[in-house]
């Protein structure tokens, strides 16, 4: 643990309850997964929360595994290993989707270091090789990356195809709350097209030969109508002004729902204090706080360690 470069927010990180939860389990039943460790700068690549959980733990080891990549290869496996983390079939795939698009940027690199093959043919990026390289990464047929690679590509040109971002009210998002967001924005608005085509379905039944009760379509209409008007409102935009996802307030978060995220049906009523980027405010109780003096408060009353410099002595 000493030799190990921990990243910068470390410490914040040991608050988390999910990083908690985790040191519960590791002291209960032991480290299953190895941590994943570049060679030259000692900063970890792969399993941040299991560092975290272990240094909660005041361990003095950790099992890691050792390698050395380049700066992009770094990326990549860090993103293979949220790969295989994903239960959610949108959110694998979306990783995956990066992961195709670096190993063709890797390509383009290796290309200008070394432009002509043993043969002396000109080298290009190749989708073939890369959804080969993803296939290795995260345990799967390269066939497989390739198709979900290509429905992703399709779903983009269809009716999914505008996804608006979410506004972080100055606080940088990690690509993984991004895209988290990003797949419950993708299935509210799948939500939104497939009712269309039901009231289009609805329309078409009243015209159909057999005929269809009117006062039942159009009560059916309006119900469509108005459960889509629901579900648009709640489709994510903003990082939730309330609790600004931070663990200990989004748990119990009532605006929220303790998701870390909010739709427009809450910005519209939100106080100009907390849509501020330049004020990081919090409420806490009924209270406007500050949010570096409420994480300065925490840290004080939960002391869990010394004060760790960039490596761990």
């Amino acid at each position: 643990m000493s030799t190990i470069k921990f990243p910068a927010d470390i410490r914040e990180m040991m608050l988390w309850p999910d990083v908690k939860t985790l040191a519960e389990s590791i002291s209960q039943f032991g480290q299953f997964h190895p941590i994943m460790i570049r060679y030259k700068t000692k900063q970890i690549i792969a399993g941040r929360h299991r560092a975290a959980a272990m240094l909660l733990l005041k361990k003095d080891y950790i099992e890691a595994k050792v390698i050395e990549c380049s700066d992009l290869g770094a990326e990549l496996l860090a993103l293979a290993e949220n790969a295989h983390r994903r239960h959610n079939t949108t959110e694998r795939d979306e990783v995956m989707e990066e992961l195709v698009r670096m190993h063709l940027e890797y390509q383009e690199e290796e290309a200008k270091k070394t432009p002509y093959d043993k043969l002396g043919r000109k080298k290009k990026p190749s989708l073939k090789d890369a959804f080969e390289k993803v296939a290795e990464l995260v345990d799967m047929k390269p066939t497989t990356v390739e198709r979900r690679h290509y429905d992703r590509k399709k779903k983009r040109r269809g009716h999914s195809k505008s996804v608006p971002g979410i506004d972080s009210l100055g606080f940088k998002l990690t690509k993984e709350y991004r895209l988290a967001m990003n797949a419950v924005q993708e299935m509210t608005q799948s939500f939104e097209w497939h009712s269309k085509k039901l009231i289009s379905i609805l329309n078409k039944l009243d015209k159909s030969q057999g005929g269809f009760p009117f006062e039942v379509s159009e009560r059916l209409r309006e119900d469509v109508r108005e459960t889509a008007k629901i579900m648009r409102s709640f489709r994510p935009t903003h990082l939730c002004p309330y609790c600004k996802a931070q663990a200990e307030y989004q748990k119990t978060c009532r605006f929220c729902y303790g998701l870390g995220w909010v739709g427009a049906h809450v910005i519209q009523d939100t106080p100009s204090e907390l849509m501020d980027p330049s004020n990081s405010y919090v409420l806490v109780g009924n209270k406007l706080r500050s949010l570096d003096d409420v994480i300065e408060e925490r840290i004080e009353q939960e002391p869990i360690i010394q004060p760790i410099e960039e490596e761990i002595l």
